[in-house]
């Protein structure tokens, strides 16, 4: 370690994260969902949901998995969601990207802030990030 190599794809992980402190990790996990969920305003979907749904019904693929479900989401915070008309849910649904860390995770948000500032897409090309990853998880 400690070559040029080595120090152009160095990560750390961990940069950023709160210490050890349980109650300061508590605090900090109870700001990442919305107060008072679940909470239902309106039946399962609402008026405004419906609205919206009627117009995906007509203008989107239902293709994908959840295309008829009733529930359609206006937002999400960390293992919450709320939809068009104020109804709270705890999203136990949540798939690839949202089930480790929640919705709007802050600190998910600043580190792709971060990397969408140095480069947003890079496809097929090799870039300094996922070499890294790919050099860490075979050795």
């Amino acid at each position: 370690m400690g070559s040029e190599k080595d120090r152009r794809l160095e990560v750390d992980p961990l940069e950023n994260t709160p210490g050890p402190d349980p109650t300061a990790d508590e605090k900090f996990l109870a700001t990442l969902s919305y107060a008072g969920a679940p909470k239902m305003t309106t039946p399962i979907p609402g008026p405004k949901a419906q609205e919206i749904r009627e117009d995906s019904f007509a203008y989107e693929s239902m293709a994908r998995g959840a295309g008829r479900d009733p529930l359609v989401l206006a937002g999400g915070r960390g293992a919450t969601a709320v939809d068009p008309d104020g109804n709270l849910f705890i999203d136990m649904a949540a798939g690839t990207a949202v089930n480790a860390v929640g919705r709007c995770n802050p600190r998910v948000i600043k580190a792709m802030k971060e990397q969408m500032n140095r480069l947003m897409h890079a496809g097929e090309m090799s870039n300094v990030k996922r070499t890294k990853l790919a050099c860490l998880t075979v050795n």
